[in-house]
């Protein structure tokens, strides 16, 4: 049987919940139209909000589904901004994880905060035996919040993922790890 995610988690400041219809305008605002945070994203960035709406909406209604969650993260204070989001995919014995933040809280520990927390959760699962994610071999800022979330530099993996801001073509990625042995 796969874990089944709840639906909020919560650090020293950070909230972790389920997206809402109403997060549209601020994570719209604050990531997803943002040329720069989409850079080394697997997505392109959104031009229109109603796009981003329909997204959204797709999210929600597939969250839990297929061992798939994603949640927004939220800064506790000023209570329940948005700032970015999380996701968590997961499959048999792993868990595979993916973040993105609002330009304005890079290099202020919430990735790692938010991807720790997650992570804790999926290891404590007596199913889930692997943690892991990746990144461009290029995006250092991200490999940093692996590294600071208590993953370890696994492999680097040639012509992975397409990243369309980058180029057409698949782009070699660095994948890190933590793992639980039974």
């Amino acid at each position: 049987m796969t874990a089944r995610a709840p639906e909020h988690f919560s650090t020293a400041r950070l909230i972790i919940r389920k997206p809402t219809l109403s997060d549209s305008p601020k994570l719209f605002e604050a990531y997803a139209r943002d040329t720069e945070v989409a850079h080394h994203m697997v997505w392109q960035p959104h031009t229109r909000i109603d796009s981003f709406e329909r997204w959204l909406d797709s999210t929600i209604k597939e969250f839990g589904t297929n061992g798939r969650s994603d949640y927004v993260i939220t800064l506790s204070e000023p209570e329940d901004e948005p700032i970015g989001m999380i996701a968590m995919r997961i499959t048999k014995h792993s868990a595979e994880f993916g973040y993105v933040l609002r330009k304005s809280c890079w290099g202020l520990g919430y990735a790692p905060e938010a991807l720790k927390s997650l992570v804790d959760w999926a290891l404590s699962q007596s199913e889930i035996y692997r943690a892991w994610a990746f990144c461009h071999v290029a995006n250092n800022r991200s490999a940093r919040v692996m590294e600071k979330a208590g993953l370890t530099r696994e492999a680097l993996l040639r012509a992975w993922c397409v990243y369309p801001n980058l180029a057409p073509t698949p782009q070699d990625v660095l994948t890190y790890s933590k793992v639980r042995y039974a």
